[in-house]
This record gives C-alpha cells, sequence and structure tokens, in this order.
C-alpha cells in the first residue's frame, strides 16, 4: 500500500512539474534549421543582443528584432515574409523549436550545430 502511494505522489508531482515548466529564452540562441522551407525561409539565427537573421532561400537577410513576453509569446519585428511582424507562441528544447501562429500552423526547426 505505501509504495502504490508513493508511486501515485511521485507521478502527481511529474504532471504538475511538466505543465507548469516554461520555456527558456536563453535556449532561442542559436541557429535553426526549418524542416520545410516556408516562402524560401530555410533558417533563423536568434543573438544574444536581441535581433534575428533569416536565411531566405541563398541570401541573409536582417537584422529583425525579437521580443519575448512574460506568456512565452516570440514578437519578431521587421520585414520578412509571414514570420514577421506577428505574435507566435513558441516551445523551445535544446534541439527543437516550433514557431505556433495564430490559426496554429506550426513552423518546426532544429538545432543546427556549429
Amino acid at each position: 500500500m505505501g509504495r502504490k502511494v508513493f508511486i501515485a505522489a511521485f507521478m502527481a508531482i511529474f504532471i504538475i512539474t511538466a505543465c507548469t515548466i516554461q520555456n527558456d529564452p536563453d535556449l532561442l540562441i542559436g541557429k535553426w534549421k526549418l524542416e520545410t522551407a516556408v516562402q524560401g525561409i530555410r533558417e533563423l539565427e536568434f543573438l544574444e543582443d536581441g535581433t534575428v537573421f533569416f536565411r531566405i532561400d541563398e541570401n541573409e537577410v536582417g537584422p529583425s528584432n525579437f521580443v519575448i513576453n512574460d506568456k512565452d509569446i516570440l514578437y519578431i519585428d521587421g520585414p520578412v515574409g509571414k514570420i514577421v511582424g506577428d505574435e507566435h507562441k513558441y516551445r523551445v528544447s535544446s534541439d527543437r523549436l516550433t514557431l505556433i501562429y495564430r490559426d496554429d500552423t506550426r513552423l518546426n526547426f532544429t538545432r543546427e550545430s556549429d
């Protein structure tokens, strides 16, 4: 009986923790490759100074600025396609980034190694 209670308590703590984990904005810093190019956009590179560069086809475009608010919303300000000038929910881990549009369209990126 004691073991079942322990396992149930552990699972409850794990679920609560998993549901409340926040994105770590520091994980955005670096180069990201889009899994499937959209409007020619192939890569993003977020820099520590709050700027982001885009690789569109074979051209580097930028800088644009990015801001993260306290609700896990990423705002990219600049002249580059659908990604820019709108707010996006985002999810980031050490190796994956997903930008989520208001219509629930998702752009999935993987981190590029240097």
